[in-house]
């Protein structure tokens, strides 16, 4: 099983250690959070796909309005970082982004 486990970190498991249980199979667990980001981006996503269906139409659509306004200004700006993270919660909140 050993085999397996050096295969499978070469194919790039994303983010994750291959460990193997006494019973033989292949368990994925994550790495410490602390390492990176893309483990808060994870929670972001799973924690607002579940709370954003469940608002109040007035809410997100005053969201989503929020949003777009920022967007229209990010872009008005000359730093492409006030484009980039705008995208970035309007992507997150499940808001087209306009282009």
């Amino acid at each position: 099983m050993k085999w397996l486990k050096r295969v499978l970190l070469r194919l790039g498991v994303p983010m994750a250690q291959v460990l193997h249980s006494e019973s033989g199979k292949v368990e994925f667990k994550l790495p410490n959070p602390g390492i990176g980001w893309t483990w808060l981006v994870d929670f972001l996503i799973k924690a607002l796909g579940v709370i954003l269906p469940v608002l109040t139409p007035t809410i997100r659509e005053s969201i989503e309005e929020f949003l777009s306004d920022l967007y229209g200004k990010a872009k008005e700006t000359p730093n492409p970082w006030d484009d980039f993270f705008v995208k970035f919660l309007m992507r997150i909140v499940g808001i087209e982004v306009p282009e």
